[in-house]
């Protein structure tokens, strides 16, 4: 395996199962900047990323999804248990995009401090 293959978010911990995207996509989602995050407590530690199409073409939509990614792979361990959907609101720049991550983290972390059973 090459190097840049051993730094990719493995294919287990991409959220793809229909049901389990419906399911997470039920519950309210937290706000944060140009982010919106939808979570739903699980065993396991699986995430999607989701930018509309009004953000720009298929291009740019990938840029967005791609920088998404690496966010996410490098602040995984911050987020709590559960299937997680980030959704890009509006475009945002990388350092802004950690931002929200971040905060995003944060804000999950001290819900489920609050509602440990949730």
């Amino acid at each position: 395996m090459n190097a840049a293959g051993s730094q990719s978010l493995p294919r287990r911990d991409i959220l793809r199962r229909r049901a389990d995207i419906i399911a997470t996509l039920g519950v309210k989602p937290e706000r944060n900047g140009a982010l919106s995050t939808f979570f739903l407590p699980a065993q396991s530690r699986r995430a999607a990323f989701f930018v509309p199409k009004r953000i720009g073409n298929a291009a740019v939509r990938n840029k967005h999804k791609r920088r998404m990614r690496e966010i996410y792979r490098r602040m995984r361990e911050c987020f709590p248990q559960g299937g997680i959907i980030f959704r890009l609101r509006q475009p945002a720049e990388f350092n802004g995009l950690c931002r929200d991550f971040e905060r995003t983290a944060a804000k999950l972390g001290d819900r489920r401090k609050e509602h440990p059973d949730a």
